[in-house]
C-alpha cells in the first residue's frame, strides 16, 4: 500500500469516527441536556467517550500501509556515463542543454540510471549501495547485469569508475 493509499485509509477513518461523534450526541442528547465526546486515539485503537452516560465505541486500528520488500536483483557491473560524444557517440551531436534519456524524461545526475530494459523496465525505481535510483536510459554496451550511472561531466564518470554492486528492485514500472 502506498503513501497516498496509506493517508486516504486515514482521512477516511477521521470521518467515520466524526460520524460516530455526531451519532452518539443525537442518539444520547435530550432537549435539556448536553453531552460531550472526547476521542482518545491511542496505536493500538480510537476510543470515543460520550458524557454524562460514559459510553465508549471502541474502533479497531487500521493496519499501516508496508512496502513490499526489494527483490534481490543479483550483482551488477557498474559504470558511469555522461552527455558527451566520448560517452554517447552519434546521440552527442545536436543535443540540447537538457539530457534526456530513452524514455523522454530529462536525466538527473547520480539518480538516473541506463540498463538492459529487459531486465530492469523502463521507469522501474532501484535500489543499489542504499541509494534509489531511476531505470531512465539505455546504451549499445548496457547488457543483462550492467547498470550505467549518468553524471554531468566526464571527469565525474571516470571518478566513478567500474564498480560491482547487489541491485534491489523497488519498484517496477
Amino acid at each position: 500500500m502506498s503513501k497516498i493509499d496509506y493517508l486516504i485509509l486515514s482521512l477516511i477513518t477521521l470521518i467515520v469516527i466524526w460520524l460516530l461523534v455526531i451519532t452518539v450526541k443525537i442518539n444520547s442528547v435530550s432537549e435539556s441536556e448536553t453531552t460531550t465526546a472526547e476521542i482518545i486515539t491511542t496505536a493500538a485503537e480510537t476510543t470515543i467517550i460520550v458524557e454524562p452516560e460514559i459510553e465508549a465505541v471502541t474502533i479497531p486500528p487500521v493496519e499501516q500501509a508496508t512496502e513490499p520488500e526489494p527483490i534481490n536483483l543479483g550483482e551488477f557491473k557498474l559504470t558511469a556515463y555522461c552527455s558527451c560524444a566520448k560517452c554517447c557517440g552519434k546521440w552527442a551531436e545536436n543535443r540540447g542543454d537538457v539530457v534526456t534519456g530513452s524514455i523522454g524524461k530529462p536525466l538527473t545526475a547520480g539518480y538516473s540510471i541506463a540498463v538492459d530494459p529487459k531486465v530492469i523496465p523502463y521507469g522501474s525505481i532501484v535500489i543499489i549501495n542504499g541509494k534509489e535510483y531511476e531505470a531512465m536510459d539505455c546504451g549499445g554496451a548496457i547488457k543483462k547485469n550492467r547498470i550505467d550511472v549518468y553524471f554531468n561531466s566526464h571527469d565525474e564518470a571516470l571518478e566513478f569508475g567500474v564498480q560491482y554492486a547487489t541491485v534491489y528492485l523497488k519498484e517496477e514500472k
